[in-house]
């Protein structure tokens, strides 16, 4: 677990404690003004990512899957649930051509 960093609401020292603390009281080391440990902040989630240059690309909203179901970018047909175009490479999941190499 990682620490909390936080201040002394009374003077200002930058103090920091283990995750586990959050919640306790004790006395700030530097005033002894009662302090109580924060709670970690929450974590961001990650957001989706996004690929302005696909055809149906709609603001900040991921690649689906067309009506048509072709390959955006070599209009390749392709089967239903196909997540790789088998004809260029490119995954609709990451929104860029993939390529493999072998030793």
């Amino acid at each position: 677990m990682a620490d909390i960093e936080f201040e002394c609401p009374e003077c200002g020292q930058v103090l920091e404690a283990p995750e586990e603390m959050a919640g306790e009281s004790l006395a700030c080391p530097s005033c002894e003004a009662p302090i109580t440990i924060p709670s970690p902040p929450a974590s961001e989630p990650e957001e989706a990512p996004t690929f302005p240059n696909l055809p149906n690309f709609q603001g900040n909203e991921p690649y689906t899957e067309t009506a048509e179901n072709v390959c955006p970018d070599c209009g390749a047909t392709l089967q239903d649930g196909a997540v790789l175009c088998v004809q260029c490479g490119f995954h609709l999941k990451l929104g860029k051509k993939i390529s493999t190499e072998f030793d």
